[in-house]
């Protein structure tokens, strides 16, 4: 790697390099399979439960409180994890929070004691979402400027293949006998092998070590992974904090006039993106059959829906560097909320010509839709994830980070709930327009306040924006 250009001599770190090296490759592949594990733990859970109920006697309504204590850590996880990060360092957090929902998948797997379930679930909900959150900053403050959304988007993508592994796998091994659903479990926690790679291949963030005054140490990771001499001296002036930030100077610093605009653009991004896929998540197959389409071809159709979600995060990679970021942000929520629109007309009025006249068109552009749906929602909320991390300077990255993403959980909870009344005032297109209006709104915010991020230092954009208060 020797000879490529490097912007550590202009005190940028990674910027400038036009090829990654081994470790940069070996992060990556890491991360892609902790996003592996977070997303596979959510198919395999609601593919597993009627076992579970069967096998342990769980009634629905302790089955409903695992649920309840999984989504409260992962909102806890997408909280505190930018927090911890802060403190202790990007690369000891995630190592960490990989190593607790491992466990506790595993735990869940050899435990019969309800007590102990629901507390299993709530730490798998802390590790995914804390995991992801703490990732989205590495990778931030790791990539170069040039191809950083290129490169998260595929290690996403490749991450993503868990929601159709985790379905698969669930449906092959639960006729296997009363207890199999206990493999499921330690599937997921295979993760943990993740943990003494992790501990061999990843290098703390050189961003987060000059904050802490250890500028040696700063220096010697940009050169092992820039394979050229690196001087990052001039930083400390400016860059070290003797002491953390804390959850109080984070919010100060969010909505101070360099940062207000950005971080309410990133609040409804976060907020609409998160919607936009758990908003009828959980009720979209129950209103299906309601609606009158045949149970067995509705669970066909969602099976085939799942597969657009890595689809979508492939093809974010190739245009997630283009028109700053923000424009394909803008793109892909409008595309995503007209699919909305598509569905909800699809499956509600013309379900009653479907039952009439028995023809497959319908179920088959009923899938099409799903695929379509699922590659927009998904690259979505890919691109956000990006461009989430890029929106804040390095001393408050991982707090802020951690503080939408995790409001976003928060506030999906209340707004679910809302859905059976919008099913009976407006039907599945009813459901459907709202569902739409999660996407198109935050498109608007987007365009009229937001910033334009890629293809630039995280350092650039945090002097600009300060700038534009001057």
């Amino acid at each position: 790697m020797a000879g490529q250009a490097n912007a550590a001599a202009g005190n940028n770190y990674f910027d400038g390099m036009t090829k990654l090296g081994k470790t940069h490759k070996h992060f990556l592949w890491i991360a892609a399979m902790c996003y592996f594990f977070d997303q596979m733990d959510m198919q395999l859970f609601g593919y597993i439960t009627p076992s579970v109920m069967a096998d342990l006697g769980f009634t629905l309504d302790q089955i409903a409180q695992m649920n309840s204590m999984n989504f409260l850590g992962m909102c806890l996880g997408g909280f505190f994890a930018g927090w911890i990060a802060t403190r202790v360092g990007r690369k000891t957090t995630l190592i960490g929070l990989v190593a607790m929902f491992s466990l506790a998948s595993i735990t869940n797997g050899l435990t019969e004691a309800y007590g102990m379930f629901v507390l299993m679930r709530f730490l798998v909900g802390f590790g995914t979402v804390g995991m992801v959150t703490v990732a989205m900053v590495y990778m931030a403050e790791m990539l170069p400027s040039a191809t950083r959304g290129k490169y998260q988007a595929l290690s996403i993508a490749c991450g993503t293949l868990g929601i159709p592994f985790g379905a698969f796998f669930a449906s092959a091994v639960i006729g296997l006998g009363d207890h199999a659903w206990r493999l499921c479990f330690m599937v997921g926690g295979a993760g943990i092998v993740l943990v003494p790679i992790g501990l061999k291949w990843l290098k703390e963030s050189p961003r987060w070590l000059v904050m802490k005054g250890k500028i040696q140490k700063a220096e010697v990771i940009v050169s092992e992974c820039t394979g050229e001499l690196c001087d990052l001296s001039a930083l400390a002036a400016t860059c070290v904090q003797e002491k953390p930030v804390t959850m109080l100077q984070t919010v100060k610093v969010m909505f101070s006039p360099a940062f207000i605009k950005q971080t309410i653009v990133v609040f409804v991004l976060s907020w609409g993106a998160t919607l936009g896929i758990f908003y009828i998540a959980s009720y979209g197959v129950t209103f299906m059959v309601d609606l009158g389409w045949a149970y067995g071809v509705v669970l066909i159709i969602s099976a085939t829906g799942v597969i657009g979600t890595p689809i979508g995060d492939v093809t974010v990679s190739f245009f997630s560097d283009k028109g700053g970021r923000r424009i394909p942000i803008i793109i892909m929520s409008c595309v995503a909320g007209c699919i909305c629109l598509l569905r909800g007309y699809v499956t509600g009025p013309m379900a009653g010509l479907y039952a009439a006249s028995g023809s497959l068109i319908w179920p088959v552009l009923l899938a099409v839709l799903g695929i379509l749906g699922s590659a927009f929602c998904g690259g979505t909320m890919t691109l956000m994830w990006t461009y989430l991390a890029e929106s804040f300077p390095t001393r408050i990255r991982s707090n802020a980070t951690g503080i939408v993403f995790a409001s976003g959980r928060l506030i999906a909870a209340p707004l679910t709930l809302t859905v059976p009344a919008v099913y009976a005032a407006g039907s599945y297109l009813g459901v459907n327009i709202v569902n739409a209006l999660f996407y198109f709104v935050p498109a608007i915010f987007a365009l009229f306040w937001g910033i334009s991020s890629a293809q630039k230092s995280l350092e650039e954009l945090e002097q600009e924006a300060e700038r534009l208060t001057c």
